[in-house]
């Protein structure tokens, strides 16, 4: 019977990521990998997650 690890960290710990991050997102933090989509308002750059928020809150006006 093969041993049995019952601490999570220590099998994470050797784990390499595959691809390494194209960028992260500036809003969650989370980074970004080759193929998954994001978007870029001038500089800014936001993973799907976040977008919808850092429109409502940076593009949000007020007619008058």
């Amino acid at each position: 019977m093969p041993e049995r690890i019952e601490n999570r960290m220590v099998v994470d710990a050797e784990w390499i990521p595959r691809y390494k991050p194209v960028c992260r997102c500036e809003e969650c933090e989370r980074d970004i990998y080759p193929g998954e989509e994001y978007f870029d308002f001038d500089g800014d750059i936001m993973c799907e997650d976040c977008e919808r928020d850092y429109v409502r809150k940076n593009y949000r006006r007020c007619a008058e």
